[in-house]
């Protein structure tokens, strides 16, 4: 489950550790989403933030 903490702030539950939880945030110097979890790490990419920008777009589609 992913949480809005703050407009560009999130917290995600990790599907390989049910004790731990990763720390999203929006860069505002880059622009960039980042992730502290592993894969973010290695491929600058990750399913957390994915899911965050889904649900961004899917709240803008609503509004529109």
């Amino acid at each position: 489950m992913i949480k809005r903490i703050e407009p560009t702030l999130y917290q995600a539950d990790s599907k390989s550790d049910p004790d731990h939880s990763h720390i999203i945030y929006l860069d505002t110097t880059t622009n960039e989403w980042i992730c502290d979890c592993i894969g973010y790490k290695y491929r600058q990419s990750c399913r957390h933030i994915k899911e965050i920008l889904l649900d961004i777009g899917e709240k803008k589609n609503e509004t529109s």
